[in-house]
């Protein structure tokens, strides 16, 4: 008895199937608009010390720069300057036990000593298993990627790409408090 309804089932499965609709689906179409809010964004004219010390313009320095502003990582969700530089093109975060997971990758260069990471302009040496670079992204001003080699303009260690974070200045006038609250899974806040 179980095998006749079994087999009576199947085949009323497959009777509906074949009586679907073949019409195509077609969806209404809309236009979708939004305000251009681009006014925090890193331009081709702003001056920046990352391709040369002579505080050229990204259109003036014959390397390939790339700027972020601060504003850009906050508002990605960037945890990290190396979440926002390892969205960069080219660059890739390559976190190895000894060196506090802040090594980066470039042009096939990897490690503390292929590319150089600094902060301000002054190189960030990284200990056996000590974090010197700067993790949090609320006193980022701006992160300048060099991607190339750059031996000549800052010493050993710029051989596939130099990272310089620059930091925010202090400034005089009414003092404005920041709060930064998250919460994620895994223990992770």
């Amino acid at each position: 008895m179980n095998k006749y309804l079994l087999s009576s089932l199947c085949l009323f499965a497959l009777n509906n199937s074949a009586h679907a609709d073949n019409a195509p689906l077609t969806l209404p179409t809309g236009t979708i608009t939004a305000p251009a809010n681009d006014d925090q964004t890193v331009s081709l004219t702003t001056p920046t010390s990352a391709g040369s010390r002579l505080n050229l313009t990204a259109m003036e320095t014959p390397a390939s720069v790339e700027s972020l502003s601060g504003e850009q990582v906050r508002a990605r969700g960037d945890r990290s300057v190396q979440d926002a530089v390892s969205r960069s093109t080219g660059i890739s975060r390559t976190g190895t036990p000894g060196d506090g997971g802040t090594s980066l990758q470039a042009r096939g260069f990897t490690g503390q000593s292929s590319v150089m990471q600094l902060y301000d302009g002054n190189r960030m040496y990284t200990g056996m298993g000590t974090v010197t670079f700067p993790v949090d992204t609320w006193s980022v001003e701006r992160v300048d990627v060099l991607r190339g080699p750059a031996s000549v303009l800052y010493g050993e260690g710029a051989t596939g790409a130099v990272v310089n974070v620059i930091p925010k200045k202090p400034f005089e006038g009414e003092i404005k408090n920041h709060v930064r609250v998250g919460y994620g899974s895994f223990d992770r806040q």
